[in-house]
C-alpha cells in the first residue's frame, strides 16, 4: 500500500507468488511511445524533461517507500518497457516488479544488506551487475534510469549496434552510450538539464552515483526554473 501510495507507481490490486492485477494502462509503454511510431517519441525538449522526470520519479518512490534516507526495495529491472502511459492522467507510472528485492538492514550497523540477483541480461545494467562475484544495491536501478533518459533524450538504444556481450564489457571498462556532440553542446536549457540528470546515473562507481532521489530533484528544480509543470505534460 505504501509503494502504490506513490503517484508515480502502478497502482496494485491484487498478487500472489507469481502474478497481480494492477491498474489499466491504456496508452502503452515508453517503449511503444519512442519507438512504435515511424516519426519516433516526436517529442519537444520540453516533453522530454517533463518524462524523464515521471521515470525518475517512479524510481525513487520505489526506493523510499520506507524512508528518506535508505532505500527499502531495488526493482533491479529498469527498462522502457517497464514504464506505461495512463491517459487519463497524461503521465508515465513505472510497472513490474517481479524481480524486485527487498534490502535487509544490518541490526547492528543500521545499514543497508547488499543483495545479488544471479541473472543480469542484457544491455540496461549498472557495471557492478555484469561481474561475478558481485553485490548490488538500490543505485543499480539509477544507473538504468541514466539508460531510459538517454532513450528520451537521442531515441536510440544503448550501444544499438553492439552485441549484448561487447556492451557489458564496454559498461564494465567504464564505456557509455554515444551522446553527439550537437546535444552535448545544445544552450536548449531542457537539454542541458537532461544530459546533466543522465551524467548523474552513470557514474561507475555505486558509492558515487546519485540517488534517485537526487535526480528527481534536479529534474524538478529545471523544470521549475523553466516554469514547466513536472507532470501531465507530453
Amino acid at each position: 500500500e505504501r509503494l502504490t501510495g506513490s503517484e508515480y507507481i502502478m497502482d496494485i490490486y491484487a498478487f500472489c507468488a507469481n502474478s497481480g492485477m494492477f491498474e489499466f494502462a491504456d496508452g502503452g509503454s515508453l517503449d511503444d511511445a519512442i519507438f512504435g511510431g515511424k516519426d519516433g517519441g516526436g517529442w519537444s525538449s520540453k516533453e522530454r524533461l517533463v518524462v524523464s522526470h515521471q521515470a525518475a520519479s517512479g524510481v525513487a518512490a520505489v526506493h523510499t517507500t520506507d524512508s528518506k534516507t535508505m532505500a527499502a526495495i531495488s526493482h533491479t529491472d529498469i527498462s522502457a518497457s517497464q514504464f506505461v502511459y495512463l491517459n487519463k492522467l497524461g503521465m508515465f507510472k513505472l510497472n513490474d516488479f517481479n524481480r524486485a528485492r527487498f534490502i535487509l538492514k544490518d541490526r547492528e550497523t543500521g545499514k543497508p544488506c547488499p543483495f545479488a540477483v544471479a541473472s543480469n541480461k542484457g544491455k540496461f545494467r549498472a557495471p557492478e551487475e555484469y561481474v561475478k562475484p558481485h553485490v548490488e544495491t538500490e543505485k543499480i536501478d539509477v544507473f538504468s534510469l541514466g539508460n531510459i533518459l538517454y532513450i528520451i533524450l537521442t531515441e536510440t538504444f544503448p550501444f544499438e549496434k553492439l552485441s549484448e556481450d561487447d556492451a557489458q564489457e564496454e559498461v564494465r571498462k567504464g564505456g557509455r552510450p554515444h551522446i553527439s556532440k550537437e546535444l552535448l553542446e545544445s544552450t536548449d536549457p531542457f537539454l542541458q538539464a537532461l544530459v546533466k540528470a543522465i551524467n548523474m546515473c552513470w557514474r561507475q562507481d555505486p558509492k558515487e552515483r546519485s540517488s534517485a532521489t537526487e535526480v528527481v530533484d534536479h529534474l524538478d528544480k529545471s523544470l521549475k526554473k523553466l516554469g514547466v509543470a513536472a507532470k501531465g505534460e507530453r
